[in-house]
C-alpha cells in the first residue's frame, strides 16, 4: 500500500492538495514530468504556463495573468458587500433586497463605506 503511505505523508505537511484519488505509481520513487509549459486539461479546465492557481477548502481556481488584477479588484468588493450583508442581517435585517442588493441597499451600501 505505498499510495496510501504516500497520501497519508503528503496529508501530514498540511498543504491542501486536490485529486481525484490517491495513486501508488511513482516511477521507481520519482515523478518524472513527460512535457512542460504546455496547455493542459485540469478538472475540465484549460490551464495554460503562467496562470495563476488559488485553491481552499472550497476549490480550485485557474486565473490567465491578464485578469489577475481584475478578480483581486472583484474579490475585495465582494467581500466587503457581503462583509456589509452579514451586519445587516445580524442586526435582524432580512434578505429580500439585501441579498442581492437592490437600489435602496446599494445606497446604503456606498453610505457605509468607509471614506
Amino acid at each position: 500500500m505505498a499510495g496510501c503511505a504516500t497520501a497519508a505523508a503528503v496529508a501530514a505537511l498540511g498543504l491542501p492538495t486536490y485529486h481525484a484519488g490517491a495513486h501508488p505509481a511513482v516511477l521507481g520513487r520519482r515523478h518524472v514530468p513527460w512535457d512542460t509549459d504546455l496547455t493542459i486539461t485540469c478538472g475540465g479546465a484549460a490551464v495554460q504556463p503562467g496562470d495563476v492557481i488559488i485553491g481552499d477548502a472550497d476549490g480550485v481556481l485557474v486565473i490567465p495573468p491578464h485578469l489577475v488584477e481584475s478578480v483581486v479588484t472583484d474579490a475585495i468588493e465582494q467581500e466587503r458587500e457581503e462583509t456589509f450583508i452579514a451586519e445587516q442581517v445580524a442586526a435582524g435585517e432580512g434578505v429580500d433586497g439585501l441579498y442581492p442588493m437592490n437600489a435602496e441597499w446599494k445606497e446604503r451600501y456606498r453610505a457605509w463605506l468607509p471614506r
